[in-house]
């Protein structure tokens, strides 16, 4: 039994592969016009050259290295989006070169084709085909596994650059989303500096005035002192033109308590002369 399944699926892929070459066969015949040898041999040199071309002109690992060195600079400045839109520029030129190597990959592979079909119609010898696939095109084997082979890894390493630079927008965004939760606490902070500064000033201001009416208190109480002492010294005058002092008022008063015990001392002379001319008598 399962020889007979082995052997049915075997018939079933000959038959298959039979079929496509009828069909292939069948295209051929009716094409309007199908292309000489030499114009196949040219295409096949063109897509190889062109496959080159981009593979050589191809910098972009060295442009997002380059790039990835100034992300530190960049985030410390708050400028995740910048870095982005650079990264994605980087990523849009990898993917495009890509499509563009991967068409002439197409290409290529659909002129082997091509040049295989011309071979089974007998427009072509096989041995010319041997002999122009040993040919080089800018140091690249013309051979159809050998291209196929080279285009492969080139395509493996471009989409191994994508992943990477997608990972970096990834980074970007998530840097992009970090400093949009920040920035109210960045200007919260900014308003409480300028608040702290504008309060550091009008404590200088105040301080400077409370410094000024000191020194106005200082000046006032020393004219006030001076102005004490001048008073100190005038109250003489103003008691003579005012009240009598004290002492002068005793002094005043003691001449009359001396003319009151002279008049008395007076009239007991005056007595004591009367009486003694009486006793004379």
């Amino acid at each position: 039994m399962d020889n007979d399944a082995n052997g049915q699926k075997r018939k079933a892929e000959e038959q298959k592969l039979i079929d496509e070459i009828r069909r292939k066969r069948a295209c051929v015949e009716r094409a309007s016009s199908f292309p000489s040898e030499k114009d196949l041999q040219s295409k096949i040199r063109y897509f190889v050259r062109l496959i080159v071309d981009y593979v050589h002109s191809n910098d972009l690992e060295n442009s997002f290295t380059e790039l990835r060195g100034t992300r530190p600079q960049l985030f410390a400045r708050r400028e995740a989006t910048l870095y982005k839109c650079r990264v994605e520029m980087v990523h849009l030129q990898a993917v495009t070169l890509i499509e563009r190597i991967r068409s002439a990959a197409e290409a290529l592979s659909m002129t082997h084709e091509l040049y295989g079909l011309l071979v089974l119609a007998r427009c072509a010898s096989e041995r010319s085909k041997r002999h122009f696939y040993r040919e080089e095109e800018k140091g690249v084997s013309i051979e159809p596994s050998f291209t196929a082979d080279f285009v492969r890894k080139e395509l493996e390493f471009l989409s191994d650059l994508v992943h990477r630079v997608a990972a970096e927008v990834r980074e970007a965004e998530l840097q992009m989303e970090s400093e949009s939760h920040e920035g109210p606490l960045e200007e919260v902070n900014e308003l409480i500096y300028e608040l702290r500064r504008d309060l550091a000033e009008r404590c200088l201001v105040l301080q400077e005035q409370v410094n000024k009416q000191g020194d106005e208190i200082k000046q006032a109480v020393q004219v006030v002192n001076n102005a004490g002492g001048s008073v100190e010294v005038q109250k003489p005058d103003k008691d003579k033109n005012g009240a009598v002092e004290p002492d002068r008022a005793e002094e005043r008063q003691r001449p009359e308590v001396h003319s009151d015990k002279e008049a008395e001392e007076d009239l007991l002379d005056l007595y004591d002369d009367g009486g003694g001319q009486q006793s004379n008598a």
